[in-house]
């Protein structure tokens, strides 16, 4: 795994734990799960650019894909090739869309029903439909 992917899925680590709130962006305190790959991207310059103004349910994809692009980063082609490093959207529920970071171990992602961000190890719970790796990574 490249030094950048191992510390993207590092920072996702040290975050498990942290209590989940809607559009939540303090590392430690309260994410979300955008805010939580937004810090794992880099806590030093993400947090600030993150996309905000989105609900709950509903379609942020191009403001994640933008958001994503600006910082290095790629979209998948190939959603069967996840890699630890790599950010990808699930869809949970019907006008529900995810972000999670792949690990070694699985998925962390900040889970609003468990209130809290957590890891969840194996593939993906829920159908993956879109994924992005940070060019070189």
């Amino acid at each position: 795994m490249a030094q950048d992917a191992d510390q993207i899925a590092a920072r996702a680590m040290q975050q498990i734990g942290t209590p989940f709130k809607l559009h939540g962006r303090m590392p430690g305190a309260a994410l979300d799960c955008v805010g939580l790959a937004a810090h794992a991207v880099g806590p030093d310059r993400a947090l600030a650019a993150v996309p905000r103004g989105y609900r709950a349910k509903g379609d942020y994809f191009h403001q994640i894909k933008s958001y994503l692009e600006y910082f290095g980063f790629t979209e998948l082609l190939d959603r069967d090739d996840i890699q630890p490093g790599d950010i990808i959207m699930a869809r949970p529920g019907p006008q529900q869309q995810h972000l999670m970071i792949r690990t070694e171990q699985g998925y962390v992602h900040a889970h609003a029903g468990l209130r809290r961000v957590v890891l969840t190890p194996g593939p993906s719970p829920w159908p993956v439909i879109a994924g992005w790796r940070l060019s070189g990574g």
